[in-house]
């Protein structure tokens, strides 16, 4: 199914900005997949980053000081604070992922396959939607009301921008391009 053609043009005109030419030829294949796995990538480490500065300001705000009389720090505060450093690592380690995804040195374009680039297009604008998706989601985390329970809708959107990205991944391997 081809994506509608207004947000197809939407995120054509986005992407152009960023150097983005829709798959045209060979030649620009590894430029289109660069520019949006770059994208992709920097909304999440954009993400992973707030989520280190809550993790931060977590420690420093909700874990006491030890003492003579309280050594050790509560249990529960501890493991919400590992909670947020694990999400973080999570959402670094995706982002790092998707950067690294490789591409070959001799892709093999179809001409003019219109689904092919209208696919291709599909999967880009659906990663980069949930990577914006998933970006928005971290930047809700207040460490004053952090439980832990926010972490699976947290965890469920990086879990979509992976999925998406490995589908990418898969169809390009399909049709001999990484």
């Amino acid at each position: 199914m081809l994506p509608d053609p207004a947000l197809g043009k939407q995120l054509e005109l986005l992407a152009e900005s960023f150097g983005y030419r829709q798959y045209r030829d060979a030649a620009s294949a590894r430029k289109d997949d660069q520019v949006v796995r770059k994208c992709a990538a920097e909304l999440l480490a954009e993400a992973a980053d707030h989520l280190s500065r809550k993790a931060e300001e977590f420690a420093r705000l909700r874990i006491p000081p030890s003492t003579r009389e309280q050594p050790f720090p509560p249990a529960g505060l501890l493991a919400l604070h590992h909670d947020l450093v694990a999400l973080k690592d999570a959402y670094s380690g995706v982002a790092a992922w998707i950067r690294a995804l490789p591409f070959p040195d001799r892709p093999r374009m179809p001409r003019g396959d219109s689904q092919y680039d209208g696919t291709l297009l599909q999967f880009d604008g659906k990663l980069l939607s949930l990577a914006r998706t998933a970006q928005a989601a971290v930047q809700d985390v207040e460490v004053a009301a952090w439980t832990g329970e926010r972490q699976g809708p947290l965890r469920d959107a990086l879990q979509k921008v992976e999925a998406v990205a490995k589908e990418r991944q898969a169809y390009l391997s399909e049709r001999g391009l990484p």
